[in-house]
């Protein structure tokens, strides 16, 4: 079976349901003769196009082709289709040769080849052999039906979904499936019900059907009832295509929870003969997880993302259509569309209407090429929409201009708080305009109750029925809009996009455009209601309807809505004069009328605000539930959702998505490091840790280069393309990533097996990665296309595994005791050695020649073997030394050997002699089984816990080590926020200078072996320090990323040091509080003390001078908060109040209010001059370690013992939002000095960088998604 624009097998069984693209008798002869077949089809009892096929002989494709209406076909295939359908030889042919004499080919030429692009309409199933580049999601797609009851299809607007459903899917299927296919439209319910029962007949089991809206359950019943007849194999595909229409052309609610649970129903009745597949925008995928049953079944289905194609698969789309027509397009074409097209949204229906009109441009010897000059004369990719609407528009009277502006604004949907949509329209509702014209004489317009006359009136539109009709021919001709049985609606939203003059039209009075929305939609009601007098307008509405009349002119209403309107005024009419007959009892009426109305506003705009708020929980809490799998998508829904409204859990999902998609640890790994790999170039080191995350490092010099977080579970193993440019990943939840090491970011996540992954090998082409599994497999994939190609299996666990230099071999090792050679290429295995020891092959590495391939077992030692059969070569055993991981030099000549708890063995392979490169155990590099060669064979790597240590191959010592990360202290940003410094516990260097701009290292303090707290001085020179290990409070000069001691200031008790320390506003005095329950002053000129202040009973936490320096004020373990002043160096005041140790103190910005936060779980807000407590912020989860104001001091930051940063409004002290990310509790915090930026340090060893505000991250992505359009 081959697909994307090959020869594909049709699907067969009663394909029923969503109609052909629509043709219109009255666009040509051509069209016509193509309708008149469709109607001899139906008249013969609607066979499937494969039954036709059998009769006339004809492909299937060729028959569909037929009816498309967009080309004439071959007398000889019309004759074939016609006689199959019981039509007579001689009337068809009769009719054949009028459609070729009325086209704009002379009798007896050829017809004019078929367009192979189509434009702004989706491809149909008839369309399957000009579709192309999307085979990777039709075999994605295809795999989600098999094994999913429901499988969804996000995607954005002009991605392809519509297209990839029906000329993509629809084909690929087997003649044993029936398909339903639908879009909802404004009565998603009834579209359902009448698309089922097409395909189970007027048979019983169609009548469960009528009762859907009252049992949704009916559905799979009706289903199930009609299957339980039919033979085993055969199933049933329901394909609902733009699902969104529930949401944008659905004004029942009621109507559309019931047409929610009819799917769920249907896809939790698991049945493997029933399947789902929904194709909907992403910008509404809230919305569709809104629905509980919905959302569950979503959860548990398929969700296959359409995501932007790749070059080669664009450049596909542009070229092979042509192809298959015999055309060729330049390659000066082929390039300046995929300049214009890769990498952007929406790009797709411009692409093929750009490339449709360039068709109909062409000109030379036939088939002529495309070519670019014809491309641009288009106005190309970004123009060709806005110069084809224009182009119509400018070749119409005033008049129609008029009328081509009221059809498409009815033609749109205007969208809340999403990109406006398509709405489908009935023809009666825009042919109703002009009638509305015909009725309404020139100078008419609507004044008081009635309508009437007046010189000042807008001009006549003068539309009448001839003009809808032309009109709406010349669109459907230009392809802008598609005409259906009774229906129109615009092409694609892309001409919503790409139109400028839509775009202006649109956003002129939007408010205006609601208006008329509502009023059509209440005309529509009351002609249902048989126009019941009681559905007329009244009060308000009708004279907000009555004031879009006046503005707009009669001419822009139909007839329904302008006999609607003319029927409530006249209503309104008599109401006046029965008022003036009885004017108590108006007055009453009018007084209870004018009272409804109120309460209706209002609760019409109570409504409205609870629908926003709802929906924005809902995508709120969606979009927390999906930041660590996709953490992009994650950030763009709570984006959505703040847009809905702004409440706290709005702004919480908000900050917290963006702070997660902008990765802002700032860590070493905190967990076992599992794996090393060095990078092609040999400049990066890439190790991967069970604490779920990708460090690269600088091998040269140990600094950090950046963290890749992504994963949910710990990390097995990493490994570098042979490119450098892509890094892929494994977790022992069975998932692999391949990352782009530019943007550090995931490219692509490979769900590679439900077991852990053991090993990861690219092939050296880089075409192909294979995986191994605990699940004796090994799986390998073809990256292009993100396939499993080929899978390996084995008796027991695969532990090893190891591709030959040339790309041709794949070696695996692992518990069944044998190493394995297998073919790249087939995955038939090629060799297998004899079973030795008692423990697994825990390690194989070919030698850069691939004639050898050496093996590693905890019970055998190290084995060379000849690749050409796996027999022995030579062996290194070492009873003592257990050797767990293996790697050649370049030059072939050594093999490097992990040595478990002893270090890294070289073995030189001509001599057979090994020399150990760490032989004490007083320097253990412990139980990590990892180690790596640099492509250059000078450099070593391996770890040891969580730090890796770098050695030279030449003197076998070490030439860089990565400590592993302590937990991280008390944060502080220098005064320019330019660098942010974080003490950590662990480590040489154990104060860590960070760039808060890029996460990345820029210096470390290479001093005392333990810093709690840092200070800059104003100008960011110096930084005073607290040393709690040797008691000193000391002053370092700062270098651009190191820096040294300058001075001790002094000592607090033995053994019981500083734990914070502060630097005055003006840098003349530090300030220090110890755990001897002191809290002391230095002068930082004379580098002495100044004054030691005592007063509280226990551990001072934490000091901090006010802004004017006047004040100092210290949190102590004995509940209290004192105020000191520091130029009379005695206390002024205490705060009193907390239940437990107040763990922090702060001055707001202004001075004006002290923040206290305590172990009894709540926060403080105090009056600094008066000393009474302001407000109490309760945390109710928690202790309460760390508080700090933002710059405007607008803003105060709370975290502790719940792992969750909060953030209070300082003037009404309420919560703001609540930031998660951290694992465990938080201790400290600072805000940047520009206050938008909040660091935080925990207990789960990291460091979080936080955006506060709302609309700055709000903005920050929108900017992202506006760079990301063309």
């Amino acid at each position: 079976m081959r697909a994307n624009g090959h020869e594909r097998k049709a699907s067969g069984g009663a394909k029923v349901g969503r109609p052909e693209n629509p043709v219109d008798p009255e666009a040509g002869p051509v069209e016509r003769l193509a309708w008149e077949l469709r109607r001899l089809r139906a008249g013969a009892g609607g066979p499937s196009y494969r039954a036709l096929a059998k009769k006339a002989h004809y492909s299937v494709s060729t028959l569909a082709a037929a009816t498309k209406g967009d080309r004439l076909p071959s007398l000889d295939v019309l004759l074939a289709f016609a006689e199959a359908c019981g039509g007579k030889r001689s009337e068809w042919e009769a009719r054949w040769r009028a459609a070729l004499e009325a086209s704009e080919g002379c009798a007896g030429e050829e017809p004019a080849a078929r367009c192979p692009y189509p434009g702004l309409a989706a491809f149909g199933t008839e369309d399957a052999d000009l579709f192309f580049g999307r085979m990777a999601l039709v075999k994605e797609l295809s795999a989600g039906v098999e094994q999913s009851p429901l499988t969804a299809v996000f995607g954005a607007s002009g991605s392809g979904k519509s297209s990839l459903l029906r000329a993509g899917l629809l084909p690929e299927l087997g003649p044993h499936w029936h398909t339903v296919s639908l879009t909802p439209g404004a009565h998603p319910l009834t579209a359902l019900a009448d698309a089922v029962s097409r395909v189970i007949g007027t048979r019983a089991d169609a009548v469960a059907l009528s009762g859907l809206a009252q049992e949704p359950q009916q559905l799979e019943l009706a289903l199930h009832t009609w299957l339980s007849g039919r033979p085993e194999e055969e199933r049933v595909l329901l394909v609902i295509d733009q699902f969104e229409e529930a949401f944008t052309l659905c004004a029942d609610e009621a109507e559309r929870a019931v047409f929610h649970s009819a799917l769920a129903e249907l896809a939790g009745a698991q049945s493997p003969r029933l399947r789902l597949v929904i194709g909907v925008r992403d910008d509404f995928y809230g919305q569709c997880f809104a629905h509980r049953g919905l959302r569950a079944a979503l959860h548990e289905g398929r969700q296959v993302p359409v995501c932007l194609p790749s070059r080669d698969e664009l450049r596909e789309i542009i070229v092979e259509p042509a192809a298959r027509a015999g055309v060729t397009v330049d390659p000066e074409l082929v390039a300046t569309v995929l300049a214009e097209a890769t990498d952007q949204p929406g790009a797709l229906p411009l692409v093929a209407h750009a490339l449709r009109e360039t068709w109909r441009r062409r000109h030379g010897p036939a088939p002529a090429a495309l070519r670019l000059d014809d491309y641009r004369a288009t106005g190309g990719m970004r123009g060709a929409v806005a110069q084809t609407a224009e182009a119509v528009y400018a070749g119409e009277s005033p008049a129609r201009q008029s009328l081509m502006r009221a059809v498409f604004l009815r033609l749109t949907a205007l969208g809340d708080g999403v990109e406006d949509t398509r709405r489908r329209v009935s023809r009666a509702e825009l042919t109703g305009l002009a009638a509305s014209a015909a009725a309404a004489p020139a100078g008419t317009t609507c004044r008081g109750t009635t309508c009437r006359g007046t010189a000042d009136a807008p001009p006549p539109d003068g539309a009448g029925y001839d003009d809808v009709a032309a009109l709406l021919r010349r669109l459907a001709a230009a392809r802008l809009i598609v005409l259906a049985d009774g229906t129109v609606e615009v092409a694609h939203e892309a001409v919503i996009r790409a139109w400028p003059r839509l775009r202006r039209w649109l956003t002129e009075d939007r408010d205006a455009l609601r208006v008329h929305r509502r009023l059509s939609a209440a005309a529509q009601h009351w002609d249902e209601l048989a126009r019941d007098p009681d559905a007329l307008y009244r009060g308000g509405q009708l004279e907000d309807a009555r004031a879009w009349a006046r503005e707009h002119g009669r001419g822009a209403l139909n007839s329904l809505e302008s006999g609607f309107l003319d029927a409530s005024v006249r209503a309104a009419h008599r109401c006046e004069r029965r008022a003036r007959r009885s004017m108590i009892t108006l007055s009453a009426l009018l007084c209870l009328a004018l009272v409804a109305a109120g309460l209706a506003y209002q609760r019409g705009r109570q409504a409205e605000n609870e629908r926003r708020t709802a929906m924005s929980g809902a995508l709120a809490a969606t979009a927390l539930g999906l930041v660590g799998e996709q953490p992009e998508r994650a950030m763009r829904l709570a984006l959505r959702g703040y847009r809905q409204a702004h409440t706290t859990e709005a702004r919480s999902s908000l900050l917290s998505t963006y702070a997660a998609y902008h990765a802002t640890e700032l860590t070493g790994h905190t967990r076992t490091v599992t794996t090393v790999a060095f990078s092609p170039s040999g400049t990066t080191l890439a190790t991967a840790s069970e604490d779920h995350t990708v460090k690269l490092w600088n091998p040269a010099n140990g600094r950090l280069l950046g963290t890749l977080l992504g994963h949910s579970a710990p990390l097995t193993t990493v490994a570098f393309s042979p490119d450098g440019r892509t890094l892929a990943s494994a977790s022992t939840d069975g998932t692999a990533r391949l990352w782009d090491l530019k943007a550090e970011r995931t490219k692509a996540v490979l769900k590679a097996n439900p077991s852990r992954l053991t090993g990861l090998a690219f092939s050296s082409d880089g075409r192909t990665l294979a995986i191994s599994s605990e699940d004796t497999t090994t799986r390998l994939w073809d990256l292009a296309s993100r396939r499993v190609r080929s899978v390996l299996r084995q008796p027991g666990k695969v532990r090893a595994i190891a591709f030959s230099p040339d790309g041709r071999t794949v070696a695996t090792g692992g518990e069944d005791r044998r190493v394995r050679l297998w073919d790249a290429g087939t995955g038939a295995q090629r060799a297998r050695s004899a079973q030795r020891g008692d423990y697994a092959i825990i390690a194989v590495a070919f030698s850069p020649d691939g004639r050898t391939v050496a093996t590693s077992s905890p019970s055998d030692g190290v084995t060379l073997r000849r690749t050409s059969d796996l027999s022995q070569r030579a062996r290194l055993e070492d009873d003592d030394i257990s050797m767990t991981s293996l790697a050649f030099a370049p030059n072939g000549k050594t093999l490097f050997i992990r040595c478990e708890h002893w270090g890294v063995r070289a073995w030189e392979l001509a001599s057979h002699e090994s020399t150990m490169m760490v032989t004490s155990p007083d320097e253990p590099v412990g139980r990590s089984s990892t180690l790596a060669v640099s492509p250059d064979g000078k450099q070593v790597a391996a770890a040891e816990g969580a730090r890796i240590t770098v050695w030279s191959t030449e003197s076998g010592r070490a030439t860089s080590k990565f400590p592993e990360e302590g937990q991280p202290l008390v944060p502080a940003f220098s005064p320019d926020g330019t660098e942010l410094a974080v003490p950590h516990t662990l480590g040489a260097d154990t104060v860590t200078r960070w760039n808060p701009a890029t996460r990345k290292i820029q210096g470390n303090l290479p001093g005392p072996p333990f810093v709690r707290s840092i200070a800059y001085t104003p100008d960011g020179h110096m930084a005073a320090v607290a040393n709690p290990d040797r008691g000193t409070v000391e002053l370092w000069q700062l270098t651009r990323r190191s820096g040294h001691r300058v001075a001790v200031l002094g000592h607090h008790d033995q053994g019981r040091g500083p734990m914070s320390v502060a630097v005055s506003p003006d840098g003349r005095t530090v300030a220090s509080g110890g755990a001897d329950h002191t809290v002391r002053l230095w002068d930082v000129a004379s580098r002495t003390p100044l004054a030691v202040l005592r007063g509280h009973q226990a551990v001072v936490e934490s000091v901090r001078f006010s802004p004017d320096g006047r004040t100092l004020i210290s949190a102590a373990e004995d509940n209290t908060a004192r105020l000191w002043d520091v130029a009379a160096r005695r206390a002024s005041g205490i705060l009193k109040g907390h239940h437990g140790e107040v763990k922090a103190a702060t001055f707001s910005p202004d001075g004006r209010i002290i923040g206290t936060a305590s172990q009894d779980g709540t926060a403080r807000l105090w009056d600094s001059a008066s000393r009474k407590p302001i407000a109490t912020l309760t945390s109710r989860t928690g202790p309460v370690y760390g508080i700090a104001f933002s710059r405007d001091g607008h803003t105060v930051a709370t975290a502790g013992g719940d792992r969750s940063v909060r953030l209070w409004d300082s003037r009404t002290h309420r919560r703001t939002a609540v930031l998660k990310g951290h694992t465990d509790e938080i201790y400290f915090m600072a805000f940047s000095p520009d206050g938008h930026t909040l660091a935080t340090t925990s207990a789960d060893h990291t460091t979080r960088l936080w955006e506060t505000d709302p609309e700055r991250a709000a903005a920050a992505i929108e900017a992202g998604q506006e760079h990301q359009r063309p």
